[in-house]
């Protein structure tokens, strides 16, 4: 018989596909991630969709009855193709519009949409999420876009502002 596992464990250590829930719970289960990707989840600039805000809640109530540390995960590519709509679909339009026009869309309001995603996350996880994590890779691996790095900065810089002026322990 395994026993748990005593203290913090690795954040990156994941508990997805390595075995059954009682055996990660028995190990000390680690961590789990939330993928909210894209900003699928904005409903306009201030909002969530409420069925994903409900099911966020639900994963964090999992996380804290099972033991796992909550991380959540942010794909941030701008750039929209047919098969892989990556702005809100709030704004999806007006961004592809301008850069097929080859206008820059990124102004100051446009961070500030993904600061409100950010707080608003950072509101329903109320301190339980420690981990914010936005891949490194940035997507579209050919850069079809010329603004393709300065929006991955952008959003990483906007992530970090956010974060850091709800709760500095969370960074």
């Amino acid at each position: 018989i395994v026993n748990k596992q005593i203290g913090k464990r690795d954040p990156f250590f994941t508990a997805k596909g390595a075995g059954s829930f009682e055996k990660q719970i028995r190990m000390g289960n680690g961590s789990s991630n939330y993928l909210a990707q894209r900003r699928f989840m904005q409903s306009g600039p201030d909002s969530l969709d409420p069925k994903a805000e409900k099911q966020l809640k639900n994963w964090l109530e999992m996380c804290e009855k099972y033991g796992f540390e909550p991380y959540i995960i942010f794909h941030v590519s701008q750039y929209t193709t047919p098969n892989n709509q990556q702005q809100p679909l709030y704004m999806r339009k007006m961004i592809n519009d301008k850069l097929a026009k080859g206008i820059y869309p990124y102004d100051e309001a446009y961070f500030r949409t993904w600061k409100n995603y950010f707080a608003q996350l950072a509101k329903i996880s109320n301190g339980k999420v420690r981990d914010w994590y936005i891949g490194d890779e940035i997507y579209n691996v050919y850069h079809r876009c010329k603004w393709e790095v300065p929006h991955y900065v952008g959003v990483q810089k906007a992530l970090y502002e956010t974060i850091k002026k709800i709760d500095p322990a969370m960074m």
